[in-house]
């Protein structure tokens, strides 16, 4: 899904390497057009899913638990995110998904992390920050345009 809106903001606004993603959409505001600031507002819901779910590792890794459960995280970080937009057929799929979510051991093994969990928390932990900060950004804007 988050492929899908970073293609179709791209499809949306002229950008180039060198272009910040607010200006972007302060532009396309300006030109009475709202299709790229929708898309943005779902990937920041989506960026907000994740970053929920990388913190709540983290506060489980922190505590030492080497039985963490991604259903309850995924579960978890979808209540606090997305899920109040989300129609009754979509969180039922959602529910199907999660059942078919990686174990954290597999998620480790997939970051080449299962025998350095200090490396891996390091990492995550920087990851998570500036996903915030580049979040709490997407947020601001649609705070100061009255966007949301």
């Amino acid at each position: 899904m988050d492929f899908y809106l970073l293609l179709k903001i791209q499809s949306i606004l002229d950008y180039n390497n060198d272009s910040c993603l607010i200006e972007l959409l302060v532009m396309e505001k300006l030109r009475g057009k709202s299709v790229a600031v929708d898309a943005t507002l779902w990937l920041n819901r989506a960026l907000l899913f994740f970053e929920l779910v990388f913190q709540e590792i983290l506060n489980e890794t922190k505590l030492k638990n080497n039985d963490i459960n991604m259903k309850r995280i995924f579960n978890s970080a979808y209540k606090g995110s997305v899920k109040q937009y989300h129609s009754w057929t979509i969180q039922q799929l959602f529910s199907v998904i999660c059942k078919l979510s990686p174990s954290y051991t597999q998620i480790l093994k997939s970051f080449g992390s299962e025998n350095d969990l200090e490396a891996f928390e390091a990492h995550l932990s920087k990851f998570n920050s500036t996903l915030h900060q580049v979040r709490s950004k997407i947020d601001e804007f649609f705070v100061d345009n009255n966007s949301m």
